[in-house]
């Protein structure tokens, strides 16, 4: 028998010889992928994979100092104590006073918030 195709004719050779190249070519390829996630299953099973990865992720993070906390805690104004300019006027909030002791308040704040005591009516300035 002739291996040669007459023309008008395929050769069934050709064409079975393509379809084991491309069977043979998926086989390897999923030989590679079984052993690559084998290798990443095996990294996350160890912990090596997770400490390589930690090490990476602190080289950009800044360094942690010994004494603090981390993240840092942003500490919160304390308010200022003692007679000021701020005075509760007779509606229960805080106001600034050129001379509060002269309109008659009984309290007087340095803090602009009055320390939140304006609901209390014994310290607001009279009407």
């Amino acid at each position: 028998m002739n291996d040669v195709a007459k023309p008008g004719q395929t050769n069934a050779g050709q064409g079975s010889r393509k379809t084991v190249a491309f069977v043979g070519a998926g086989v390897v390829l999923a030989v590679v992928v079984i052993a690559a996630s084998l290798v990443v299953y095996r990294l996350g099973k160890t912990g090596e994979g997770n400490n390589r990865q930690e090490r990476n992720i602190r080289s950009f993070l800044p360094a942690k100092q010994a004494d603090s906390s981390f993240p840092s805690a942003v500490p919160t104004p304390t308010p200022l104590l003692g007679p000021g300019p701020f005075a509760c006027d007779p509606y229960g909030f805080c106001n600034a006073y050129e001379d509060s002791k002269r309109t008659g308040c009984p309290k007087t704040y340095a803090d602009r918030y009055c320390l939140d005591e304006c609901q209390k009516t014994n310290v607001r300035c009279p009407k």
